[in-house]
């Protein structure tokens, strides 16, 4: 048994986000320091799975000084690990579609030189269970582009969410 029955299926997340450059990235960027805020959308399916999109920013510096904020839209599946409840453990995959920009504020300005790329990673997440409806999280995930080879990361989250 996982998540127990009569507990809520859909779950929005609010989330504080760090990014890390990692492998080749490290080439150009650096870590900004910079906490970002993300939301998260997520469905539980059957007693195991859980599927989601998630909207993200991923903020970094470069080593010139000027910054580089990557636009972050992405799917995930999730296989759910009852620990002992209320703590259960997740892992999964996912896909990204990474937009680099110059600045997150309106209007977004595409970095030139940054293509947009798909990526893809993997994550691992900490669920505890303050009540049925509300909960908080912990999350790691090792992220890269696929297009080339400048694009990659680690990503440490905290969240808040809510069961509905």
């Amino acid at each position: 048994m996982t998540i127990p029955d009569g507990y809520p299926k859909d779950y929005l997340f609010l989330q504080i986000t760090q990014d890390v450059p990692l492998a080749a990235s490290q080439d150009d960027l650096k870590a900004s320091g910079k906490v970002n805020l993300g939301l998260d959308y997520r469905h539980l399916l059957g007693a195991h799975w859980m599927v989601g999109v998630h909207y993200r920013i991923r903020s970094f510096e470069r080593k010139n000084g000027q910054s580089l904020s990557i636009l972050s839209l992405s799917n995930q599946s999730q296989r759910i690990i009852r620990v002992y409840h209320p703590l259960y453990a997740l892992v999964g995959t996912e896909w990204t579609y990474l937009i680099p920009t110059r600045r997150i504020s309106l209007p977004l300005t595409k970095d030139p030189d940054y293509q947009t790329e798909i990526g893809v990673g993997i994550n691992t997440s900490l669920w505890y269970y303050l009540h049925p409806h509300l909960l908080v999280e912990m999350r790691g995930a090792r992220w890269r582009g696929t297009k080339t080879n400048r694009l990659h990361g680690w990503e440490s989250t905290l969240s808040v969410g809510y069961a509905f």
